[in-house]
């Protein structure tokens, strides 16, 4: 992954927690863009689902080409390799 800050200074926070064989990642940063390059991805025959709630700001999550705005109150779902936002998310 590389991150490249988008204001003069970059700063963040992960809380990070697992319940059972569910992991929980809270993350707070300032404008930041950062990329999950191919050749830096771990490669895992395990199954995931990622679930992401916008609680304040926006992300904009793009991954194939494809792009849609996360705000407050939204809601995304990864699984399967792709981002899938809610009709009108």
């Amino acid at each position: 992954m590389t991150v490249e800050p988008l204001t003069e200074d970059l700063s963040g926070r992960v809380l990070a927690a697992s319940v059972g064989g569910v992991q929980l990642r809270r993350i707070r940063a300032s404008a930041h863009r950062f990329d999950r390059i191919p050749s830096l991805i771990r490669r895992s025959d395990e199954d995931y689902y990622k679930i992401a709630l916008g609680i304040g700001g926006s992300s904009l999550l793009v991954q194939d080409g494809r792009g849609r705005l996360l705000s407050h109150g939204k809601l995304a779902s990864k699984g399967g390799g792709h981002v899938v936002l809610p009709q009108g998310g």
